[in-house]
């Protein structure tokens, strides 16, 4: 079985509507037969800072790590990144937060597969960090599919 590991860090300090969120990214996630899990370590008192973004790193993995292929990797974070980009355009437009949300895909190989940056529910950024056009460099694409050129 997949599994999804949450992980909110660094500075940020996870309050209890932030929990109940991800919650329901876990229950989404779920209905794709991942397993979730939350990863969270308080910032070290005295390290608290503020960032414009939400952030989430979403690691994720099977239980046999060997058996996930590389394509498998790509299909799992492509499903995932789905139903994050449908659960993060809700709490933009529930009000749930006024953040722009940036969150990471990452493989079991801890390497980032995909990135997405959701500044307003109709402002969506894709990274694919597997493949791009050419010069094996990773570039924005956005949600209706065309790579933005590098600057």
């Amino acid at each position: 079985m997949p599994t999804a590991t949450f992980r909110v860090g660094g500075t940020e300090i996870l309050h209890e509507d932030r929990r109940r969120s991800l919650a329901n990214l876990a229950d989404d996630l779920q209905a794709l037969s991942i397993e979730c899990h939350l990863d969270y370590r308080p910032p070290d008192p005295g390290k608290r800072g503020v960032t414009w973004y939400e952030v989430l790193g979403i690691y994720l993995g099977t239980k046999a790590l060997e058996g996930l292929t590389g394509y498998a990797v790509n299909a799992l974070a492509e499903q995932t990144l789905g139903r994050v980009i449908s659960w993060a355009k809700d709490r933009l437009r529930r009000h749930e937060t006024n953040r722009p949300q940036s969150i990471t895909i990452y493989g079991p190989d801890n390497q980032r597969v995909l990135t997405v940056l959701i500044r307003s529910p109709e402002q969506i950024e894709i990274t694919d960090h597997t493949s791009a056009p050419n010069d094996g460099g990773s570039h924005p694409q956005h949600a209706d599919g065309g790579w933005t050129p590098p600057e």
